[in-house]
């Protein structure tokens, strides 16, 4: 995989990632019970250009090891039918080594020993029609800096009819005993019209050891499409923050769809609100965006944004 940084400011990057796994499969109890073993080795090279960084270059290489202990079930019974997928993971770090300048914008594959368990459930009716989907997850981390059980992650959805379902997505930190984030969504779909109500809390901790930030975030968001057209998608939406009182976010636009392209524009706004010395003020981002997507190459995106600074007093 290739990646490309152009930055209006700083640094730019090339860079060039390997990830290569190699995985056996076995089988136990009549395949009721499977297990596998991978081995894993990630290579990734950064070319910087057009900053004066401490180096021109940045190397990262990692190896890995990960054993998998899972099962697939499925059972009818005389109303519905069952399947459930149960996963234990178990990644154990080797061999790594770095050389050279790290971007913070540069993303790296920095797998930790953890031991991840994972449930996948779905429920269908007697026509074949899913109406229930449940997934869980849970993680430890064999660390000696940070806390060592991941959130709890609990999703589920149920599809109420054809057209409607209801989704829930619920994080539980242990590190901090209470819900790190709770989704709500509402969702209708017809193939032609789609509509979209989501409500989103979550509280979350900047992970500095001296001076944590806590921040609560509580908004909903409304939208909707239609593909009344052929290849067209017209689409709207808009984002109210109940902790401040305002419309943080709206955008209104449409999407041109082919076989291998599609493109996008956009017309929208975004609220960024901020706390400085001399009181409360707010980023204003209002413009158009265009965005064109070559799959599977890529995309190319383009704004045309104004910015202004609001400030209000305390």
């Amino acid at each position: 995989k290739t990646k490309n940084y152009e930055r209006i400011t700083g640094t730019n990057a090339t860079q060039y990632e390997l990830n290569a796994p190699l995985t056996l499969y076995f089988s136990l109890l009549d395949d009721y019970l499977k297990f596998s073993v991978s081995e894993n080795i990630y290579l990734t090279h950064i070319d910087y250009t057009n900053a004066s960084t401490p180096s021109d270059y940045g190397e990262y290489y990692r190896n890995y090891h990960k054993f998998s202990l899972y099962s697939d079930l499925s059972k009818p019974y005389d109303n519905f039918y069952h399947t459930l997928y149960l996963d234990l993971d178990f990644i154990v770090p080797s061999k790594e080594s770095r050389h050279g300048y790290f971007a913070d914008f540069i993303p790296l594959n920095t797998e930790e020993k953890s031991l991840t368990f994972n449930l996948a459930e779905f429920f269908y009716n007697d026509q074949g029609e899913k109406k229930v989907s449940h997934t869980l997850k849970q993680q430890y981390f064999f660390n000696d800096y940070g806390y060592k059980y991941g959130d709890l992650e609990n999703n589920i959805k149920v599809f109420i009819s054809k057209k409607i379902s209801f989704s829930n997505m619920i994080f539980y930190s242990y590190e901090f005993s209470r819900f790190s984030k709770v989704q709500n969504s509402l969702n209708y779909d017809n193939d032609t019209y789609q509509a979209n109500l989501t409500y989103t809390y979550e509280h979350s901790v900047s992970r500095a050891y001296v001076d944590r930030v806590y921040t609560n975030t509580n908004f909903m968001t409304i939208s909707a499409s239609t593909n009344f057209y052929r290849n067209y998608t017209f689409f709207a939406s808009v984002d109210y923050d109940f902790k401040d009182k305002f419309f943080k976010k709206w955008k209104i636009g449409f999407k041109k769809k082919k076989k291998c392209w599609d493109m996008s524009i956009v017309y929208g706004q975004n609220i960024t609100p901020q706390l400085t010395s001399s009181g409360n003020s707010s980023i204003n981002k209002q413009g158009i965006y265009l965005m064109f997507n070559l799959y599977p190459i890529g995309s190319v995106d383009y704004q045309f944004v104004k910015e202004n600074s609001l400030l209000s007093a305390n």
